[in-house]
Order: structure tokens, then sequence, then C-alpha cells
């Protein structure tokens, strides 16, 4: 058996394919990609897990996304260290919201476009 993959050629397109409000799942790892430049080449990436939407009685269309390291830790929204381990956004701000095959064309995109430099 070989430890070897292969990944299919595929074209990637300049624009990235964000997970939208019908597919996304509770409790399944997601990944937000942003960039720190203007020609979006310079991703920063955060693993994180989707716990719901709406979690507050004000909300609407607030999604709620755990840091990854704290849900490993068993830390659920309420617990006492605070919010700072979970992201809110909105159905609009899906748009940094990526599942794994998507975040890495993104990633790819950003490697193809820097090699061109």
């Amino acid at each position: 058996m070989s430890d070897k993959n292969f990944f299919q050629g595929r074209e990637i397109s300049s624009y990235g394919e964000p997970v939208s409000e019908e597919e996304i799942k509770e409790y399944s790892i997601y990944y937000i990609v942003n960039f720190i430049d203007e020609k979006m080449i310079v991703p920063v990436m955060r693993t994180v897990v989707f716990v719901g939407k709406n979690l507050e009685p004000d909300d609407v269309n607030s999604f709620y996304f755990q840091d990854i390291d704290s849900c490993h830790e068993g830390k659920g929204y309420e617990h006492d260290d605070g919010y700072e381990d979970f992201y809110v956004c909105s159905a609009k701000e899906l748009n940094s919201v990526y599942d794994l095959e998507h975040a890495l064309e993104r990633l790819m995109y950003c490697f193809l476009q820097q090699k061109q430099r």
C-alpha cells in the first residue's frame, strides 16, 4: 500500500465557494478564511465548529462558531471563561466560511498567485 495519494487536478477560480446557510450543519468543522492584503493572496485561517444559529434571544440570522481548541476541551457556549472562544457572524458574513475542500481551494489559489509574483 502506498503512502501517497493523488489529488485530482482542477481549475481553481479566483473567487471562493463558501458554505451556504442551507448546507451548514451543527457540530461540523468549518474554516474561516480571511486575508490580510487587498489582493487577497495572503490568507489567515481559523478552524471552527458550527454550534448553532440564533443562540441568544434577540438574534436574527446569527451563526455561532466555536474555536476548535475550546471545543475539544469540552467547553460549551455558556462556559465560565466567557465567550472569547466563539465567533458570531451574519448570513452575509458566511462568505468567509468554507468546508475543507473549498478552504483548500482558496489556499491553493493563494499559493498559485504568490508563485506568479
